[in-house]
């Protein structure tokens, strides 16, 4: 097999130990398009990226929930970024849940939510949407449900 027919060329391993850019056509590249920038957030559960949002780019390159509702929920409300604050409410977060909010499901659940921690927050929306469905944000329904 030559380099041609390799899917993986020599050259892409380095990437093993240095940084992936994903691009829109679906393959791996050393180096990144000139649409991408640096990624200011990416998520990685065990050896999978599992999220990435990067300035000036539209969506992140792969689910954040697993839930496609809940991913444009999270996108219309936070533009996928866990450490968004609303400087009008005391929104916060990929879900922008609001102080009470958060107050709410700390006490429904019985647990301490960090809300620094992206894992964490993701944990709280899915579990709150699996739960009560889109009721905490149907004020934004019009920008998520198109």
């Amino acid at each position: 097999m030559n380099n041609q027919d390799d899917p993986l060329p020599k050259k892409c391993l380095k990437l093993l130990v240095g940084v992936v850019f994903f691009t829109s056509s679906n393959f791996i590249s050393a180096t990144p398009p000139a649409v991408l920038e640096a990624p200011q957030a990416i998520i990685i559960r065990g050896n999978s990226v599992v999220a990435m949002a990067s300035p000036g780019y539209e969506r992140t390159l792969a689910s954040l929930t697993g839930i496609p509702e809940l991913d444009r929920i999270i996108e219309a409300e936070s533009d996928n970024r866990w450490w968004v604050k609303n400087p009008y409410s005391s929104a916060f977060g990929y879900c922008q849940f609001l102080k009470q909010t958060r107050d709410y499901v700390e006490g429904k659940w019985k647990m301490t939510i960090d809300w620094q921690d992206p894992e964490q927050q993701l944990y709280a929306c899915k579990r709150l949407y699996l739960e009560e469905g889109v009721r905490h944000w149907k004020e934004s329904r019009s920008e998520w449900d198109k």
